[in-house]
């Protein structure tokens, strides 16, 4: 697993219990929001 794969995991973590807002994690990823809820989904 690549150091950027960890990010995302960790990001995405942060997301899924509340520490930040999609959008936070959106523009942390450089990916839209709508694509960080289908991520969590």
């Amino acid at each position: 697993m690549t150091q950027a794969e960890r990010d995302r995991r960790v990001a995405l973590k942060k997301a899924k219990k509340k520490l930040s807002t999609h959008n936070q994690v959106a523009c942390e990823l450089g990916i839209t929001e709508r694509h960080v809820r289908r991520l969590l989904a």
